[in-house]
């Protein structure tokens, strides 16, 4: 691997080590998403919950909070030793089980999860359409979806500010994305754009 693929890696595609730790504890750039997802798709007692690509387990813990169980999947091993620091009493009663997969190959069972949540993580996904139709399966019917990705109208300046990484990121319209979600088995509700050239997508199964 290169000196630039280890890099991206460690600081946001396969995040690990101390720097991906320190980054990921405190994901102040995830902030507007969290908060912007879970009031358009809340959860509660009963519900249960499934994070792709879940990082430190910031947003877990939000989920874990309002009585919902949870399902945490992430390819980084840290990060997912991170998860389960921060939300080690949840992991200890079996309210949060946690998992090392590929978003393309999720290890859970059809029609299993009433949420779904993805942020910051959908353009690095090298399988996206794969990751949305793996997302898509895993809801129950009625289920729902937040997602969060980078949107093409920033593209010009993240690459100013971060440089390699965002030659490794794939960017949408709301057009794309929707119709990226529609192929997967989706119906979507709506995508909004959020501060910082993000995208929020909301759909149903």
């Amino acid at each position: 691997m290169s000196l630039v693929e280890s890099f991206v890696d460690t600081v946001a595609r396969r995040p690990g080590g101390v720097i991906g730790r320190l980054l990921y504890r405190h994901p102040v750039g995830h902030e507007v998403g969290f908060r912007r997802a879970l009031a358009a798709v809340p959860v509660g007692p009963g519900d249960r919950v499934l994070e792709v690509g879940c990082g430190a387990g910031v947003f877990l813990k939000r989920v874990l909070a309002q009585g919902a169980t949870a399902l945490g999947v992430d390819h980084s091993s840290d990060m997912l030793a991170e998860t389960v620091r921060a939300n080690a009493l949840a992991v200890a009663t079996k309210r949060l089980t946690v998992e090392q997969a590929d978003a393309a190959h999720l290890p859970v069972a059809d029609a299993s999860v009433e949420r779904v949540f993805c942020f910051n993580a959908f353009f690095f996904f090298p399988e996206p359409e794969a990751a949305l139709a793996e997302m898509a399966r895993a809801l129950r019917p009625g289920g729902r979806l937040a997602l969060v990705t980078a949107a093409d109208s920033g593209q010009g300046w993240m690459a100013w500010a971060f440089g390699p990484v965002v030659t490794r990121m794939r960017f949408y319209t709301p057009d794309s994305l929707a119709a990226l979600a529609r192929t997967a088995g989706l119906s979507v509700d709506t995508v909004i754009p959020l501060p910082g050239d993000s995208l929020l997508l909301l759909a149903h199964k």
